[in-house]
């Protein structure tokens, strides 16, 4: 029985292994200034492994029809971060804005997978109006440099908040291991955007604050690529 046992977890084991070691390897690039021309090809990388990863947990797990709600998400992320990642190159705003709509198109695929399961619930609302609320107050500190991007700010925030209310009310009504990972997952999603705030609106970037961003939001992935195999 222990040796069952033990196979069992020896997928997610590897997934997770591997995974790290990827998202090592990548905050390499952001640390050691000569290795920095490798960012995007390694930063693309992570973001392939998820999406491979995901077809063989939805395999495993044989969720095929809750993949069917949550590889549109992914494949939305897998773009978004590319043009993000290529924005940290050359610095132009459709390049970032690119970006952050497809982003914004993934939350709202998740989103919709979670409806699927839990329906409107009239506390959705709530901690988006918060996070907005909030949201607001940061943007007027004199270090923030939104422009003519707030609004579209405003916007991914609502949906971001959204996703992790649905997510963790799916915790709340369905406890399993399932919703534990996408209630994490969409934790550090909503960690991971906060954080854009202090990494592309501030008028000094903090290295440090990519590292965190990108770790926080690729475990994120990660969880809820993991979340298929149950």
């Amino acid at each position: 029985m222990e040796v069952l046992s033990y196979n069992g977890y020896m997928d997610k084991i590897i997934i997770i292994a591997f995974d790290s070691l990827l998202i090592g390897l990548m905050l390499t690039t952001l640390i050691i200034k000569k290795n920095r021309e490798h960012f995007l090809p390694q930063k693309m990388l992570c973001s392939l492994f998820f999406l491979c990863a995901s077809v063989y947990c939805m395999m495993e797990g044989k969720s095929f029809d809750r993949f069917l709600y949550l590889f549109p998400g992914f494949l939305l992320c897998f773009f978004g971060d590319a043009f993000l990642g290529l924005y940290n190159r050359n610095w132009n705003k459709k390049t970032f804005l690119m970006g952050v709509l497809l982003f914004l198109l993934g939350h709202i695929a998740f989103i919709i997978a979670a409806y699927r399961e839990i329906g409107f619930m009239i506390v959705d609302p709530v901690f988006p109006v918060l996070a907005l609320i909030y949201a607001c107050y940061i943007m007027k500190k004199k270090e923030m440099t939104m422009g003519r991007l707030k609004p579209y700010c405003l916007l991914y925030t609502f949906f971001v908040a959204l996703m992790f209310t649905k997510n963790l009310e799916m915790l709340i009504l369905m406890p399993s291991i399932r919703t534990t990972l996408l209630a994490v997952g969409a934790l550090l999603f909503l960690i991971s955007d906060y954080l854009i705030l202090y990494l592309y609106f501030v008028k000094k970037r903090r290295w440090a604050t990519h590292g965190i961003n990108l770790a926080t939001y690729y475990y994120g992935v990660l969880c809820m690529v993991l979340s298929l195999l149950y």
